[in-house]
């Protein structure tokens, strides 16, 4: 959702048919008629949490990521995970495991598609869809 703002940062306007984050484009035109804007996510459990000073948008951890076939399947590498956030793998093979704060690298050998979660509070959940692909072997 992108807020809007006048001058004096009175709300003028909401843009709620927009995904989070929303593209710079979005945002650039929200801005040729408003002083300036926000982007906001959507009220749901997943952006936002509660603290000490009460409501706050959670933070969005850093992430790296790279992909690589290798003959035994996809290997995809995580960067930036903290050490204590859990990764769970969903699809033709599925599992979860916790962080020890160094690179995860997830091996898929079962063609298919696959979601790989990383959760860690008070973080913003991210996902990441990967596609491995039959190995192809010589007859």
């Amino acid at each position: 959702m992108i807020l809007q703002f006048d001058e004096n940062g009175s709300l003028i306007g909401s843009i709620t048919s927009v995904g989070y984050p929303a593209p710079q484009e979005t945002l650039d035109l929200a801005l040729t008629t408003a002083a300036s804007v926000e982007d906001v996510p959507p009220f749901e459990p997943r952006y936002w949490h509660r603290t000490g000073e009460g409501l706050r948008i959670r933070p969005r951890l850093d992430l790296t990521t790279r992909e690589k076939s290798e003959s035994g399947g996809k290997l995809f590498v995580i960067e930036g995970i903290p050490a204590g956030a859990m990764v769970r793998v969903t699809g033709p093979d599925s599992g979860e495991l916790e962080a020890d704060g160094e690179a995860v690298e997830l091996l898929f050998q079962q063609p298919g598609g696959y979601r790989v979660t990383v959760m860690a509070e008070p973080y913003q959940p991210q996902e990441f869809d990967v596609r491995a692909e039959a190995a192809h072997g010589t007859a």
